[in-house]
């Protein structure tokens, strides 16, 4: 995907065009990219050109999250096939003292999620591998 057809994506699916695009590191399932607006706002893109819908499922589990759980997750502003566009948390990669300790309590905490049976009612994915969810008591 070009640059241009990305801001024409981008606009299509939240009705404004980034003026600039930034690459970012770390994705395993496709490209991602920080956009930054007019106003100076930026958001993130994910972007899949292999088109599995894997970005739909990480877009479902991201609001899962954010509705079951107190772990900090971007925002979904949009969601395709082949694009998710979220809000931007910012920082950097790697996590070290006070931020490891939070993460291991955030894990704790998503552990503890109850539920009257195991699973949920989609697959689950682990960047591109298919995570199998059959609910079962």
């Amino acid at each position: 995907m070009t640059e241009n057809e990305l801001k024409q994506i981008v606009d299509d699916l939240i009705g404004k065009k980034p003026e600039v695009i930034y690459d970012l590191t770390g994705g395993c399932v496709g490209d991602v990219k920080r956009l930054r607006f007019a106003d100076e706002t930026t958001l993130v893109a994910k972007i899949d050109d292999s088109n599995t819908g894997g970005l739909e499922v990480e877009g479902r589990m991201l609001r899962y999250l954010a509705a079951n759980s107190s772990l900090v997750v971007p925002q979904i502003v949009a969601v395709q096939k082949n694009i998710l566009i979220m809000s931007d948390l910012g920082g950097s990669t790697g996590a070290r003292g006070r931020a490891q300790i939070e993460a291991a309590e955030a894990l704790a905490a998503l552990h503890s999620i109850r539920n009257e049976s195991y699973g949920l009612d989609f697959d689950t994915r682990i960047g591109g591998l298919v995570q199998s969810n059959t609910q079962a008591q």
